[in-house]
């Protein structure tokens, strides 16, 4: 038997696609998943090897909830803004659709803030920057349109 301080802390598992005569690599020491929630595997990471003899590792690659909480309700929130929107400014309500935005990209914000948290809860940083980018992008854009209603357009309007 070896040592445990000899044992792999870098590795790649390849295997044959389905189909396909080509070993690519399904699994690594180090899983990222990409902000479309595609795993990206690399052995550029050390992978934390336990040192009792015998002991299974278990990897989980289900996607994370925080990819699935995030495309359901950016999505949604983004298309019933939009469309509510645009619904107002059909029948003459340009004002409420306006405040429909600005509710609507801070909204999206708050959820996004909810996923970045996620990733942080179970100490997974790499993969909350894009939703803390996107969050922080999401709130300035909402303060924006509101600075912008309340007091640019209301000043011009009062000229």
């Amino acid at each position: 038997h070896q040592q445990p301080a000899l044992d792999p802390v870098r590795f790649e598992l390849h295997g044959l696609e389905e189909g396909e005569s080509k070993m690519a690599v399904h699994g690594a020491s180090d899983l990222f998943v990409s902000d479309a929630g595609e795993f990206r595997f690399s052995s550029k990471n050390k992978y934390d090897t336990p040192t009792e003899r015998g002991r299974m590792e278990k990897f989980d690659y289900r996607v994370p909830w925080q990819y699935g909480f995030r495309l359901l309700s950016v999505n949604i929130i983004g298309i019933i803004t939009l469309a509510s929107a645009a619904l107002c400014g059909v029948v003459g309500l340009q004002f409420l659709g306006k405040q429909l935005l600005v509710v609507g990209t801070f909204t999206a914000a708050l959820c996004l803030v909810v996923v970045a948290g996620g990733f942080v809860a179970v100490q997974r940083y790499r993969e909350s920057f894009p939703a803390w980018g996107l969050a922080l992008g999401n709130a300035a854009l909402s303060a924006l349109l509101a600075f912008r209603e309340t007091f640019i357009v209301q000043q011009t309007l009062t000229v």
